[in-house]
């Protein structure tokens, strides 16, 4: 991100590029781990079912990924 807006609070810079930083490690997790790509379908819907099943597959991670952590938190105070 560039920006040249100065008014802009220090802590504020790095909340917004630590959201960016997770953002890129979605996609990342998605093309990697996940394997979202490369598809091997040919019909779109079945482009649109895989694409979905890994956002979902995704999705369900990162939630049982927040959980633990949570519970963790939890248990360590």
């Amino acid at each position: 991100i560039v920006s040249s807006n100065i008014s802009i609070n220090p802590l504020e810079v790095i909340s917004i590029h630590k959201a960016l930083y997770e953002i890129e490690d979605g996609f990342k997790d998605l093309k990697s781990y996940i394997k979202i790509r490369p598809v091997r379908h040919f019909k779109r819907e079945r482009i649109i079912g895989h694409t979905i099943i890994s956002f979902i597959s995704y999705f369900f991670l990162k939630n049982i990924e927040f959980i633990k952590t949570s519970l963790l938190d939890n248990i360590e105070k």
